[in-house]
């Protein structure tokens, strides 16, 4: 029963993050571009694409590495995405996304992205907040200062 009840107060959460915030226009396409997404790229090839709306909502795609544009856009037509809401504080762009990883159980990631110029952003920070390994130890990470650049690819996409 106790178990139960950590995965609904944490289900409560996702959703708080992921669907139930407050949507409102909030002005980030003044500082980026929007019409398409943003994906990370390293030697080993794009990856981890992110759509951000005007109304504070964002999307986030998991699945690895892609070779090429057209891979990448395969994967944001075909599957599904984490979803999660941001404020835009200046030139920083503060996110909050759940990640199911088991029945009701959600992963609760936040991150920074700071605008470099209308077509990048960079990653600066990101953590696991509600993050746990599978007999409910806090799961371990990373360091949590990052310097990862994301470039954006003009796209049409569906941002519901």
């Amino acid at each position: 029963m106790s178990v139960c009840f950590a995965s609904c107060v944490n289900y409560w959460e996702a959703m708080s993050v992921s669907k139930k915030f407050h949507r409102e226009y909030t002005g980030i396409d003044t500082l980026i571009s929007i019409d398409g997404y943003y994906y990370f790229e390293d030697s080993t090839g794009l990856n981890t694409p992110i759509i951000i709306s005007k109304d504070g909502g964002f999307k986030i795609y998991q699945f690895g590495y892609f070779n090429t544009q057209e891979e990448l856009q395969n994967v944001i037509n075909r599957f599904g995405y984490s979803k999660g809401s941001y404020t835009l504080v200046d030139d920083t762009i503060k996110i909050k996304w759940a990640f199911l990883f088991d029945l009701m159980s959600y992963y609760i990631t936040s991150e920074k992205y700071v605008v470099e110029n209308d077509t990048t952003l960079r990653l600066v920070w990101r953590a696991c907040e509600r993050c746990q390994t599978s007999d409910g130890k806090k799961r371990a990470s990373a360091s949590n200062i990052r310097n990862d650049i994301y470039k954006f690819y003009p796209y049409s996409i569906d941002k519901k």
